[in-house]
C-alpha cells in the first residue's frame, strides 16, 4: 500500500484486524524484513492490526532530496502515524535506527504509545562515542562454517559480518531479511543522513518518563550499535524489561529465536495487564 503525504509517497504494509502496531526498521531496511521477524508472533495472535513500514529511502518508499536528518525522517513518520493511524494510540516497536525514531517519538507524543519494544535500539547516533563490545562467535556448525567461501568465513571470524551464531537457519533467515533491504536501498540517501544530522535536535535523555510497558532487547556480541548506551536510557522508562541476551548480535531475533519470541509475547501480556489494572477500582475490591 502507499500513501501520499505532503511532499512524500511512502510504502506500507498492514496485517490483521485491532488494535494498531507500528514497525520502524533500521537505517537500512526493509517492511518485508520486519514481517520476516514479527509475523511468526503475530499472525497466531489476535486482536492486533500491524503497520509495517518503509522510511524514507528504503524499500518502495521515496528518497527526496528535501530530507538531510533524522528530525526530518521522525516528522514523515508522524505524518505517517496521522493520516493512517490517525487519532488511536498505538503500540511501537523499533529495529535499532527505528528504536532511535520511536525514542524520538515518545519524547513527542508519549501519551499516544500504548507499549514500546525496543529491539537493538540506536542510543548513540555518533559511531565513535558508541560502548560496542568485540565480535565473538558463540554458537557455530563447523561443518556448516567450513563450507563457506573464505571471505565469509574471514568476516565472521573477524567480527565485520557481526554473526556471533553460525548456524543454517540464521544465516538463511539473514539473507531473506536483511539482504533485500540492502539491494534495494537509496545508499546515498542514507548515508547524507547518517553523515549529516544524524543526531535529532533535541535530547532523548531528556524524554519524560515513559509510563507504558517496555522491552528493551540488546545482544552481548551486537557490534553495531552495542547495548550499553541503552542501559544508561532504561531509567526512562517506568515498566521496563532490560534483556541483554548472549550469544546475540545486531540480528538478535535470529540468534536468539525462541527467546526473543518468548519475551516479545511476555511484552504483549504486559500491555494487556496494563490495561486491566487501569481500569480497575481496588477500592472496590
Amino acid at each position: 500500500m502507499y500513501v501520499q503525504l505532503d511532499k512524500i509517497r511512502l510504502h506500507y504494509h498492514v496485517v490483521g484486524e485491532g488494535r494498531p502496531i507500528l514497525f520502524l526498521h533500521g537505517l537500512v531496511g526493509i517492511s518485508n524484513g520486519m514481517m520476516e521477524i514479527f509475523e511468526p508472533i503475530f499472525e497466531n495472535l489476535s486482536g492486533w492490526k500491524r503497520y509495517y513500514l518503509d522510511s524514507p529511502g528504503n524499500g518502495d518508499s521515496e528518497a527526496p532530496d528535501w530530507i538531510h536528518s533524522s528530525d526530518q525522517v521522525l516528522d514523515v513518520v508522524e505524518q505517517f502515524i496521522t493520516k493512517v493511524i490517525g487519532d488511536d494510540s498505538f503500540c511501537l516497536v523499533g529495529y535499532s535506527f527505528g528504536g532511535y525514531l520511536s525514542l524520538g517519538l515518545a519524547t513527542r507524543q508519549p501519551n499516544k504509545i500504548d507499549g514500546l519494544l525496543l529491539l537493538c535500539p540506536l542510543i548513540e547516533p555518533d559511531e565513535s562515542k558508541r560502548h560496542k563490545p568485540h565480535a565473538m562467535i558463540r554458537k557455530i556448525d563447523v561443518d556448516l562454517y567450513s563450507s563457506l567461501e573464505p571471505q565469509m568465513k574471514e568476516s565472521i571470524r573477524t567480527g565485520v559480518a557481526g554473526i556471533p551464531v553460525v548456524e543454517k537457519e540464521v544465516l538463511k533467515r539473514g539473507e531473506l531479511i536483511y539482504n533485500p533491504a540492502f539491494e534495494i536501498a537509496n545508499m546515498a540517501f542514507l548515508e547524507r543522513i547518517k553523515s549529516g544530522n544524524y543526531s535529532f535536535s533535541f535530547d532523548i535523555f531528556q524524554m519524560p518518563v515513559f509510563e507504558k510497558p517496555t522491552l528493551i532487547l540488546t545482544g552481548a556480541q551486537d557490534n553495531s550499535v552495542g547495548y550499553r548506551d541503552a542501559w544508561k536510557i532504561k531509567d526512562k522508562f517506568l515498566k521496563t524489561s532490560f534483556v541483554l541476551l548472549d550469544a546475540a548480535g545486531h540480528g538478535l531475533p535470529l540468534d536468539q529465536s525462541v527467546l526473543f519470541d518468548m519475551f516479545v509475547h511476555e511484552w504483549i501480556d504486559r500491555i494487556i495487564q496494563d490495561e486491566k489494572i487501569i481500569g480497575l477500582d481496588f477500592s472496590e475490591l
